[in-house]
């Protein structure tokens, strides 16, 4: 069966279109049923709450930043190696 988008448009303006989500679609099949495109006008996969493509990134501070010792830019070695052992220093250790 072959049938063009102005088709299906035509019948969603009317609203006599089948439309189903595509989780519908799914239990359908899960259930042992068929979906086919002469019962089905659209799937759609659209939601109404964040997509999977939406994030957002959020900072908070959990201390106040480490003191620089008055340079400014990238740290030397030396600055790193003097402000302390590292969280994970005492991995591995027997005591």
């Amino acid at each position: 069966m072959e049938r063009s988008f102005s088709e299906i448009r035509a019948k969603v303006d009317r609203g006599e279109a089948v439309v189903l989500t595509a989780r519908e679609v799914g239990e359908v099949l899960a259930d042992g049923g068929r979906v086919s495109l002469e019962e089905v006008d659209v799937v759609t996969c659209a939601t109404r709450a964040v997509m999977s493509g939406t994030y957002a990134v959020l900072s908070f501070p959990a201390a106040p930043p480490a003191p620089s010792g008055g340079r400014s830019g990238s740290r030397s070695t030396a600055s790193r190696e003097s402000s302390g052992p590292a969280p994970t220093s005492g991995w591995g250790s027997s005591t």
